[in-house]
Parts: C-alpha cells; structure tokens; sequence
C-alpha cells in the first residue's frame, strides 16, 4: 500500500508505505500539477528507460489532498468520507476502450480531458 503526497503548504513531497511515512523531499517545483501533457506511470518521460517491473493493481487519483486519517481508512478499507460522498454527477468516462497504451479521461464537471499513458505493457 503506496501513497504518494504533494503538499504545497509545506513545499514538500511525501511518501508512504502501509500508512507509515518512509520518505519526504523539498518540492521545487513553483506550479500547479494541471499540465496537458499525459500523465505517466510506471516509467518516466525523459530519457531513462527504467520502467516499474511489478504491476498496479489500484490506482486512485484525488482532486484534494487526503488526510492522514482517510489514508488509514483506505489502507484498512473503510469506506471513507470521499467514498460516501461520491455522486453520479462525478463519474469518471475513459476511452478508448479496449486499449493499447493510451487512455483519456473525462468527468463532468472536468475543465479539461487527462491522459493516462501506459508503457511497456505485458
């Protein structure tokens, strides 16, 4: 169980494994994360070539950033205030569907389109 936290008030990047935090740097970065290019896992978009050799089984994207308490809850999977919250205003459409290795998502209410680019697919 993986969670990975951008916080912008404290400037920094966190991560942690089973709801303990292993690891935090600075964030240097100056911008939103709102960008049009797609947004990659399991690899990077430079020049390495070092993709992920495991698999994701469950990946969520928030629009907020989670409590400490609501990452305890997903990792014991109680539902949540998120969860309880969800309405069907808020549903997620991707395509295409089948896919290769490019997804897009849309939701209503969405300003714009995302991209989901899969690499090295097995």
């Amino acid at each position: 169980y993986l969670v990975c936290v951008r916080d912008r008030a404290l400037g920094q990047l966190l991560v942690y494994v089973d709801g303990t935090l292993v690891g935090s740097v600075n964030d240097a970065t100056t911008g939103g994360i709102g960008v049009t290019s797609s947004l990659i896992l399991g690899n990077c978009d430079g020049a390495f070539n070092t993709p992920y050799p495991g698999s994701l089984d469950d990946v969520r994207i928030y629009d907020e950033a989670l409590t400490y308490g609501e990452m305890g809850d997903l990792l014991m999977q109680v539902p949540t205030s998120i969860a309880r919250q969800l309405v069907v205003d808020n549903r997620v459409m991707v395509s295409p569907n089948p896919f290769e290795d490019h997804l897009n998502f849309a939701g209503s209410g969405w300003s714009s389109e995302t991209s989901l680019e899969v690499l090295f697919l097995i």
